[in-house]
């Protein structure tokens, strides 16, 4: 019985270190995505030199945060699945 209580030993040790880095992931995920979040909500400098560009600055804000916004509403309900799942 030895040789399997070895395998078993590994195999959990493996999988704890996956789900940590999984963690990991995830948490830098979700500060990348409040970043994101947070530029896209900052106030538009008044002196922009080119119409153009101000257009493309404001659009790019948007799209900062509408991710930043999308990415916390997909981790506050994978949390709760989560959450039920395990129950």
């Amino acid at each position: 019985m030895a040789p399997e209580r070895k395998t078993t030993s590994t195999a959990r040790t493996l999988g704890h270190g996956l789900a940590h880095v999984q963690h990991m992931i995830d948490g830098l995920w979700i500060w990348g995505l409040k970043t994101a979040r947070e530029l896209g909500a900052k106030p538009e400098p008044k002196s922009m030199k080119s119409p153009a560009l101000s257009r493309v600055r404001k659009f790019g804000k948007q799209a900062l945060r509408f991710l930043g916004s999308t990415g916390e509403a997909y981790y506050e309900k994978y949390g709760e699945l989560k959450k039920n799942d395990t129950r």
